[in-house]
């Protein structure tokens, strides 16, 4: 059993949304070397013999059917990703709201043919008609859960979820439960896990650098949007939306990792650099200046992830960010809920399988991250 102390700090800054632009902006395809290989690496030696050229045109060729259930801002990544990756096809989606569909595919055939694809107000007639092989889900936090077990016993072969991967434990455990009793593998979009700053800091971690971890100190901006998640219970508050990333990557922008022996930092777009007792400047880690600068290097982690995603379904395995590790990152987030619900630290595992952010909205005590008047 493991006591939580951990605080969150948010700090008022100006909003930036550069999803859609990077979505539709940026034509280039992101060098990505080694997650290529997951396609096969025997490509480069497949013109020596006609078995290695079939085999090769065998794996590029064969499809996966895509669906994207959720057509929001982030869903337009998802869809650029998909389409620079040759073995898979889009071939529906769903959102409930029309004039979405309507501007989705407007912005979307920009990069990917869509009038082929069949668009749905209902998931269950989505996957009732077109059973696809993968299923990204994009919608607002409440309806991961019931939405990716909706996915698994219908039989979709590989669902990529976006982070949270629920609300509360509860149904995290259903979804982990469904999916493994389908087959289906699940990946929680965790994406920073594939991006090169955010790995170069858990090297040197990994390495010993810094020595033990002894905390850590974590940064997301504040601003509107981050304010109307605190107050909507379905998003499941500010912790969820942008610092279920930072608790994500704990076991393993800006956080700064403060060891025995030294600091590691990583802020996205910024790299990741360090020091020690014996190196007391700052030392700035190389990394490939080829990289696309933030936030268009998203796109790139959401390429590695759908890659991931596929090699784990025809190998078996299970992805980067799995459900267990989905759910790992939502316990925390509730413990910090469950801390400030019954005012002292709490313990891990935790008990409480429910919501403490819902419990605290339905009793009228979460006046401090809600902005609301403190109860008299």
């Amino acid at each position: 059993m493991r006591n939580v102390h951990i605080a969150a700090v948010f700090r008022e800054e100006a909003a930036v949304n550069p999803v859609q632009a990077l979505a539709l902006a940026h034509p280039l395809v992101p060098r990505m070397e080694s997650l290529s290989a997951a396609v096969g690496t025997a490509g480069n030696a497949a013109t020596r013999t006609g078995s290695a050229s079939v085999a090769r045109e065998a794996a590029v060729n064969h499809q996966y059917s895509v669906a994207i259930i959720g057509l929001g801002a982030f869903s337009l990544v998802h869809a650029r990703a998909y389409s620079m990756i040759p073995q898979v096809k889009v071939v529906a989606a769903r959102d409930i709201d029309p004039e979405r569909q309507k501007s989705w595919a407007e912005q979307v055939c920009q990069f990917m043919p869509v009038d082929r694809m069949r668009f749905y107000d209902s998931a269950e007639r989505l996957l009732d008609e077109q059973r696809p092989d993968l299923v990204s889900i994009v919608t607002k936090h409440d309806q991961h859960a019931p939405l990716t077990i909706l996915c698994a016993r219908a039989g979709v072969k590989g669902i990529l979820c976006e982070k949270p991967i629920s609300t509360d434990l509860a149904s995290a455990d259903a979804v982990i439960k469904a999916c493994s009793a389908s087959g289906a593998r699940l990946a929680i979009g965790h994406q920073r896990r594939f991006d090169p700053e955010w790995q170069a800091g858990l090297d040197l971690i990994r390495a010993g650098t810094i020595g033990k971890v002894l905390f850590t100190v974590s940064r997301w901006p504040d601003n509107k949007k981050v304010r109307q998640y605190r107050v909507a219970e379905l998003g499941g508050g500010a912790l969820m939306w942008l610092s279920v990333h930072s608790v994500d990557l704990l076991p393993e922008h800006s956080i700064v990792f403060y060891g025995e022996k030294g600091t590691v930092h990583v802020c996205d777009g910024y790299g990741t650099r360090y020091r020690t007792a014996s190196q007391p400047r700052w030392q700035e880690v190389p990394l490939d200046p080829l990289l696309l600068p933030w936030p268009q290097r998203s796109l790139n982690s959401c390429v590695a992830e759908i890659r991931d995603l596929i090699q784990c379904v025809e190998t078996g395995g299970q992805p980067r960010c799995s459900g267990e590790d989905g759910r790992a990152a939502l316990e925390i987030i509730m413990a910090i809920y469950e801390s400030e619900r019954t005012g002292g630290p709490v313990q891990l595992p935790l008990i409480n399988r429910q919501s403490p952010l819902a419990q605290m909205n339905r009793e009228g005590g979460f006046w401090m991250m809600t902005w609301q008047s403190k109860p008299t």
